[in-house]
């Protein structure tokens, strides 16, 4: 029997508020991991024609990564969000979700 304490069905991070100095050390981090997202593979062709946008959810066969240690050692309140590096845009990814909190481009720095 329940004691009336209710479990939220779908938890959530709280929401995330990057600065473009934060978008930029987690930018540079993930820049030198060889992880984009590829499409030739099975798994994650159906994602070819998924437009990454915030609030959106991860398309099925695409993983998300842990954030690289010298960005969770400089960003502790990331260690629950993950990465993925899709058409050229890294998408912050609520862990526990699969939802895109926070997006940026791969290869330029925010402005």
């Amino acid at each position: 029997m329940s004691n009336g304490t209710k479990v939220p069905q779908n938890p959530s991070l709280p929401k995330l508020n990057l600065t473009n100095q934060q978008r930029e050390h987690i930018r540079k981090a993930v820049l030198t991991e060889h992880n984009d997202v590829q499409f030739q593979l099975a798994a994650t062709k159906s994602a070819k024609d998924f437009t990454p946008a915030v609030g959106a959810t991860l398309p099925k066969g695409v993983k998300a990564q842990s954030l690289p240690t010298p960005v969770l050692t400089q960003l502790p309140e990331l260690r629950d969000y993950m990465y993925v590096k899709m058409k050229d845009q890294v998408l912050i990814v609520d862990g526990m979700t699969n939802k895109i909190v926070d997006m940026f481009s791969e290869t330029q720095p925010p402005s």
